[in-house]
């Protein structure tokens, strides 16, 4: 499973509801399936500012494997993941 774009915008959305991710709770280990661009965008459109560092955090992964969610989600204020699966 993966945060498509279009689940990035709605996690965002969700923090400006003031929605916490100190401990957010997965399903599995999740990915991210949007592009750099894609997620600067989002983010700068929620009204969030990110730097190039940290979006580049988010797409640091090991060679063949996945980008993963997880720095998004520490971005966003997690402590700590939660995985179920």
């Amino acid at each position: 499973m993966s945060l498509t774009y279009n689940a990035v915008k709605l996690v965002l959305r969700a923090k400006n509801l003031s929605a916490s991710f100190e401990r957010p709770p997965t399903i599995a280990h999740q990915g991210l399936s949007c592009s750099p661009r894609q997620l600067r965008r989002a983010v700068h459109d929620f009204g969030f500012t990110i730097t190039p560092e940290q979006i580049s955090r988010c797409f640091r992964h090991p060679p063949g494997a996945d980008a993963s969610a997880d720095a998004f989600l520490h971005f966003l204020g997690a402590k700590g993941i939660v995985s179920a699966g």
